[in-house]
């Protein structure tokens, strides 16, 4: 049993103190098997960027975070192991635009869309739950190794007014499988795939932008819009010299392996006075090597 409590200051708000009890447990039920779960209240400053644009910011409250975990930990023998891990967060307190009222200021930033900061007010909510599961096998010699990993998330944010809206980190699907086999002690080679369902986004109001010549997100759709699932797969081999006291490892890996397209995020762009999107990278072939003493 592990207990905590954690005290913040920040004199530059309203109401600046702030208390964080947290709590966790650990159990074996056999020697192979083992149950965990914690729960805890987390708090954070309000971003400097929002103090500073508003004076009344200043009465924002820090950002409250309540998490809850229950998991199970299993060995099926000394190289396979299982976990598996379920877990809700509700959020409180969360900075919401006033003059726009749809808009939660914890999901903006350079990656997730529209950061205009004006007026601000602590009433924003959220709540996202989901769970995690693995199934690992380490390399032990001669053989198959690998790993698979697949995480749900289902997440819903409201500001002062729109309804519930997925948070902008979102993505409900996540599957990564790692397979891997040692021809000899020397060679390896590995294959890696990454699934991921697409993220939330805000469209651009196409109209308003044409004849304004810049992006202007259409705010009554707010993280409505979902970017296309995310697919990789890539593609690794490893071989090792020796020489004496000391190893040199090379490697050549193929990542994107398929040259799928995978789009990052949209932009408005103001020369052609369109939407654009921004790609992640292509087929992308690298190499290396270390030295092993």
């Amino acid at each position: 049993l592990n207990t905590g409590i954690r005290y913040d200051y920040f004199d530059y708000i309203t109401n600046p103190g702030s208390v964080s009890p947290r709590a966790g447990i650990s159990y074996k039920l056999t020697p192979v098997t083992s149950i965990n779960a914690s729960a805890g209240i987390f708090r954070q400053n309000p971003e400097y960027i929002w103090l500073a644009t508003d004076q009344s910011n200043k009465d924002l409250n820090n950002l409250r975070a309540d998490h809850y975990i229950f998991g199970i930990d299993h060995f099926f023998s000394s190289d396979l192991r299982m976990t598996a891990e379920i877990y809700e967060k509700n959020y409180s307190e969360y900075p919401v635009s006033v003059d726009n009222p749809t808009y939660i200021l914890v999901n903006g930033g350079a990656e997730y869309g529209p950061n205009f900061v004006t007026k601000a007010v602590s009433e924003g909510k959220g709540k996202v739950r989901g769970f995690d599961f693995s199934l690992q096998k380490k390399l032990t010699g001669i053989g198959v190794y690998g790993m698979f990993n697949y995480s749900y998330m289902d997440s819903k944010f409201k500001a002062l007014a729109g309804g519930e809206v997925p948070g902008a980190f979102e993505q409900k699907h996540q599957l990564n499988l790692i397979l891997g086999y040692q021809v000899a002690n020397d060679w390896l080679i590995g294959l890696k795939y990454k699934f991921a369902t697409g993220k939330p986004y805000t469209p651009y109001n196409v109209q308003a932008s044409t004849l304004a010549g810049r992006g202007v997100y259409n705010m009554e759709l707010y993280n409505s819009e979902r970017t296309p699932d995310y697919m990789r797969v890539d593609l690794r081999v490893d071989k090792k010299f020796g020489f004496g006291n000391f190893a040199l490892v090379t490697y050549i890996e193929f990542q994107n392996l398929l040259n799928r397209e995978n789009v990052s995020e949209y932009y408005w762009d103001n020369d052609k006075n369109e939407v654009g999107k921004i790609l992640h990278w292509g087929f992308f072939p690298v190499g290396g090597f270390s030295l092993q003493f």
